[in-house]
């Protein structure tokens, strides 16, 4: 043991000045119950640290490792603090061109590489002043960037605030609230049902009646002015809705645009279509045309074109709405 009373002084120095020498200068080591090493400031007033690691090298600064497969429950570092407001662990890159994580962790196991609990607290917070966002995650495999669960009796799976204000929030049963809207890339609104006969006879644009085979299915219209016109396979729906649950295959399904902007297969039979004009659902399987008004009925419309059109057979944007 070394002491000393002198301002600028070690109590113990361990230095090798060999440089071909790969040996550590100082081992601290025990076959005993207690730690092999142990460092503690008794003055209060100490501002300094208890152990400072530092490397000129290349190689890591500190490396702690449990080399016991019986450890179940420890960690190969463990950093408590009885402080009031100071972290357990602080992990800084003062180097402002830096690239590099202040913290990494990675697993070759199969828990998790990093694991929050909080008791009266949060149990993660992330911040950030640049344009980059505060959290990311990402995922090179088949699962889930992202996933979110609770298993409290109450409260929201997520809440979205602008500063302090809560502008979005999806609650537990999965019900999401929006106080500005939402804004989806399609345009028109699509509910997922069974069509009779083959799914693969099917393509967008069809226009589809309630088929009398089966309930709550669909199939090509066939007549002409058919009161049982339903809607049409849609493209790309905006809002798809269904009475299945979140996680069911719909694929066995097809989308029926019901109201909105459609693509829609159309036909000449009853003559040119010009904008604006009201469309019935043709003899051509799976078409509609021009409605004639003398004939139109309520409940045979399909809707109305939105581009005209004077060929054979083709598409067109419809405003579709049944009536």
């Amino acid at each position: 043991m070394s002491t000393t009373n002198a301002l600028n002084e070690y109590a113990g120095f361990f230095s090798i000045t060999n440089a071909s020498s790969s040996q550590r200068s100082l081992v601290g080591a025990t076959i005993g119950t207690g730690g092999a090493g142990y460092f503690e400031i008794f003055n209060s007033t100490n501002t300094s640290d208890a152990l400072y690691v530092k490397t000129n090298g290349l190689g890591s600064a500190g490396i702690f490792e449990i080399d016991n497969l019986l450890s179940v429950n420890e960690a190969a570092i463990q950093a408590k603090t009885n402080s009031d407001f100071g972290p357990a662990g602080s992990f800084r890159i003062f180097n402002s061109l830096s690239c590099g994580s202040a913290v990494q962790a990675s697993t070759n196991g199969k828990g998790d590489a990093v694991a929050g609990f909080g008791g009266s607290g949060r149990g993660g917070y992330f911040t950030t002043s640049s344009d980059e966002p505060a959290l990311e995650a990402f995922t090179l495999g088949t699962g889930s960037a992202f996933t979110a669960r609770h298993k409290g009796s109450s409260g929201s799976i997520a809440v979205f605030k602008d500063d302090q204000t809560p502008v979005a929030r999806i609650d537990k049963a999965g019900v999401g609230y929006f106080n500005g809207g939402t804004q989806n890339s399609g345009a028109d609104l699509a509910e997922a049902f069974d069509v009779w006969g083959e799914l693969k006879t099917y393509e967008p644009g069809d226009v589809l009646v309630i088929s009398q085979e089966q309930d709550r299915t669909v199939e090509k219209s066939m007549s002409s002015y058919s009161n049982l016109i339903a809607g049409v396979y849609a493209t790309k729906p905006g809002v798809l809705l269904t009475e299945e649950n979140i996680d069911t295959d719909l694929s066995d399904k097809v989308p029926m645009g019901i109201v909105g902007v459609i693509p829609t297969k159309i036909c000449n039979e009853g003559g040119p279509i010009n904008r604006g004009d009201m469309l019935v659902t043709a003899s051509l399987p799976g078409y509609a045309m021009k409605a004639d008004l003398q004939k139109v009925e309520v409940g045979q419309v399909l809707g109305k074109a939105l581009e005209n059109f004077s060929g054979q057979t083709g598409k067109i944007k419809v405003l579709v709405s049944i009536w």
